[in-house]
């Protein structure tokens, strides 16, 4: 009987990635072993395509090849090191393996490179740790980020870790919009503090 990579013959690589990532999916019973192969089809055809290697890392960890998957996360990432796709995907599985150091300096190169994922990072980084200084340490040095930490906390409920934001902004002295500071100063009214 042939496998499915078999069946794919001599496509692109491409199409081994896509079949994968089908199969891991939507499959009614995946074989995770079935599922690396077609991703190492695609790498050993494409080896310079970053988001390949990040699939078949992603692959390893489902199949429970936790020192492959870490190999392939990282291969993804040294070739395209600013991609905050990548960098997510790494994060999230050095989340799992509770290396949280590593997840937190991963998130904070998310951060760095895509302004936009700001409460999603903060909901995995304090995931992995309650600590909002080493939090606080993987905040690039833009305003726009240290608001949305200072939001997401407040959101939580959180004013002693929004207090340390707003102290840390202020040391930093970034420069922002009055405005931006209505909603802590709203959450410091709301909590008499």
């Amino acid at each position: 009987m042939q496998s499915k990579g078999d069946q794919v013959g001599s496509c692109q690589p491409g199409y081994y990635d896509a079949l994968g990532t089908l199969m891991h999916l939507y499959a009614d019973r995946p074989n995770p072993d079935e599922i690396v192969q077609l991703y190492q089809s695609a790498t050993r055809l494409s080896t310079q395509e970053a988001h390949f290697w990040a699939d078949l890392g992603a692959g390893y960890d489902w199949a429970g090849r936790s020192n492959d998957a870490l190999g392939a996360f990282q291969h993804a990432r040294r070739l395209f090191p600013n991609s905050p796709e990548i960098n997510w995907r790494l994060a999230n599985f050095y989340v799992r393996a509770g290396k949280t150091p590593e997840a937190l300096r991963t998130l904070g190169m998310v951060l760095q490179e895509d302004g936009s994922a700001g409460k999603r990072v903060f909901m995995l980084a304090t995931n992995a740790t309650r600590d909002r200084n080493e939090i606080l340490k993987i905040l690039p040095p833009q305003p726009l980020v240290f608001f949305d930490y200072l939001n997401f906390l407040i959101e939580k409920g959180d004013i002693a870790g929004a207090e340390e934001v707003w102290a840390r902004v202020l040391q930093l002295d970034l420069p922002f919009d009055i405005r931006e500071a209505f909603p802590y100063l709203d959450a410091l009214i709301n909590t008499r503090r």
